[in-house]
């Protein structure tokens, strides 16, 4: 058996804390409860269109192509000037989210310009998720300011990482 202040540490928690999160955040609470062990396909084609919405933005993609050919000269620490470009910031790192754990490797791309474009306090969150989700091979497993060299290094190292779909691991945590 797991304690539960264990648990906080383990990597699959902290991803189904954000998975959890970031469904909530993205408006999509009620369909959380469809997420059951041998459902997950069901969840995923419910989800789907909402998520998406968010990443298929044209204007993004080509931004973030942008962004990920030129990391050093999009590099940012500052927050955002305009409210509404930190909400829409925030809703593509929540769909981002929630579409790499289900096993989108396009959207890994989305989180490295992410990564690079986003203010100090959206880094830190990135960092620590991206740590968690390959196991320290990108980003931290602990929150710690990361550097610029860290910073390039990951968007480098993370065409290489091998995503797994986690639906199912999120599914039967859910049920305990």
């Amino acid at each position: 058996m797991i304690l539960r202040r264990t648990a906080a540490h383990i990597p699959i928690y902290i991803l189904f804390n954000y998975f959890e999160r970031a469904v909530e955040e993205l408006g999509l609470k009620a369909w959380l409860s469809l997420l059951k062990p041998g459902n997950e396909e069901y969840f995923r084609q419910r989800i789907k269109g909402r998520v998406y919405s968010v990443l298929e933005f044209k204007p993004w993609k080509q931004r973030r192509e942008k962004i990920l050919s030129e990391p050093e000269e999009n590099l940012r620490w500052e927050p955002w000037d305009k409210p509404e470009d930190e909400i829409r910031a925030h809703y593509r790192l929540q769909a981002a989210i929630v579409a790499t754990l289900m096993g989108d490797r396009e959207e890994l791309r989305t989180l490295a310009a992410e990564l690079i474009a986003e203010p100090m306090n959206r880094k830190l969150e990135i960092t620590y998720f991206l740590g968690n989700l390959t196991e320290g091979r990108v980003g931290l497993t602990y929150k710690e300011l990361p550097t610029k060299s860290q910073i390039l290094q990951w968007v480098h190292d993370i065409e290489q990482v091998q995503l797994v779909d986690r639906l199912s691991e999120i599914a039967r945590l859910k049920l305990e």
